[in-house]
């Protein structure tokens, strides 16, 4: 049985990962949902159902690649999301590419780091 090869993440080689994790989270609990992602709540009303059975990350450890911190995603992990939100999982390798929303460049999402999570990756001149 050949090893397997660990693909640890950093701050900078990780970075569209990073984002575009910080994209889909931001999109699941923002936008109305699809009747696969919800589930009955109290009353009429219903609730989404955590994120966490689509995407295999807790609350803690978003929290910590957000910060810039070293992560790791397993290839089922990325099949796994890839599959449920129906996305390449290029989008989750480390030269891969950044989800487009419109007009955002790699820079933005630099900036946007740095002020929101202090990251220390640098800006390119």
């Amino acid at each position: 049985m050949g090893e397997s090869r660990r693909n640890i993440l950093d701050f900078e080689t990780g970075f569209n990962v990073r984002a575009n994790l910080y994209i889909i989270r931001y999109l699941y609990y923002h936008m109305k949902k699809a009747d696969i992602f919800m589930m009955e709540g109290e009353g009429k009303r219903r609730k989404s159902v955590a994120l966490k059975e689509y995407v295999p990350i807790s609350r803690t450890r978003f929290r910590r690649i957000f910060d810039g911190e070293n992560f790791e995603i397993a290839s089922e992990d990325k099949r796994k999301i890839s599959e449920c939100f129906n996305i390449s999982t290029e989008y989750f390798r480390k030269e891969g590419e950044l989800i487009q929303i419109h007009g955002l460049t790699q820079e933005d999402w630099k900036c946007f780091f740095f002020q929101q999570y202090n990251d220390v990756a640098p800006l390119s001149a």
